[in-house]
Parts: structure tokens; sequence; C-alpha cells
């Protein structure tokens, strides 16, 4: 899928820390945040040009007797195990409760590890992850960025 963004903050990442950057140098791990559209595991290139560049280059070396145009370079995704840790969450009023779904919409999308269902028998809000510890990590950023959840 074809979409524009704009990155709002780049960091360079080293061992445990992490530098303000302005551009992408190759060799280098870089992380780019809050993104609209991206999520986690999508590819990134700099330009349509460049992504042209690559199925082109792909398209000579693998298929060089072929024809079929439609075959493009496809990086692997992501396998993401289901959830073995669960627990209900809730906002502490219905006022919050717009406040409280974009945010964890904003996490699911971070982190695909994560689930949200909704129990329509309970009315209750699940959250699934990959521990108890997982999960604790996941309530501490909504008590930080949002402070609209109770676990």
């Amino acid at each position: 899928m074809e979409k524009d963004e704009i990155w709002s903050v780049l960091a360079h990442v080293f061992s445990r820390k992490l530098y303000m950057s302005y551009a992408i140098y190759h060799a280098l791990i870089h992380m780019c945040l809050m993104f609209k559209q991206t999520s986690t595991g999508d590819t990134l290139v700099s330009s349509q040009k460049s992504a042209n560049s690559a199925a082109k280059s792909f398209q000579n070396s693998s298929a060089e007797g072929s024809s079929d145009v439609a075959v493009l370079p496809v990086l692997a995704g992501m396998d993401i195990p289901d959830p073995v840790f669960f627990c209900s969450i809730e906002p502490p009023s219905l006022a919050y409760q717009k406040a409280f779904d974009h945010a964890l919409d904003c996490l699911v999308r971070e982190d695909p590890s994560l689930s949200v269902t909704f129990d329509s028998d309970t009315g209750q809000t699940i959250l699934g992850g990959m521990g108890e510890l997982h999960l604790e990590v996941v309530k501490d950023r909504i008590l930080k960025v949002c402070a609209t959840a109770h676990l």
C-alpha cells in the first residue's frame, strides 16, 4: 500500500542510548516515532522512485527469463504469537472512554503482540499480551501517557 508519511521523531539507536537525528544513514539502526498510518512491520522506503528501482532490480535478478511484471519483492511478514496472559481494563469514567480507546488503538498499532477485545457478555475490555510483565508495561504506558485507565 502506498502512503506518504512524515515522522515526528527520528533517533539513531546505539546500545541503550538514543541520539536524536535528522536523517537516516546506512548501516545504522534508526527509530521513527509518531507515524499516523504506519505500523510495526511495515517496510519504509525514501521515495516511490527507490521502491520502483528496487522492484526493477529484483525482477532483473530473479526472473531473468520471466515476463511476469507483477512479481515484486515482498519482505516476510511478522509472525506474532497468540496472547497468553489476559486482564480486563477500563477507563475511570465514561468521560474518558474516547481518549482511552484512542490510547489502546495507538498501543496496539505500536505493539502487534498486544490484543484488545471487547467481551459483550460482561461489557469488559480484555487486554491480551505475552505475560504479566508485558501487560504491566502497557499499563504504565497508558497511565503515564494518557492517565485515563485503571487495571
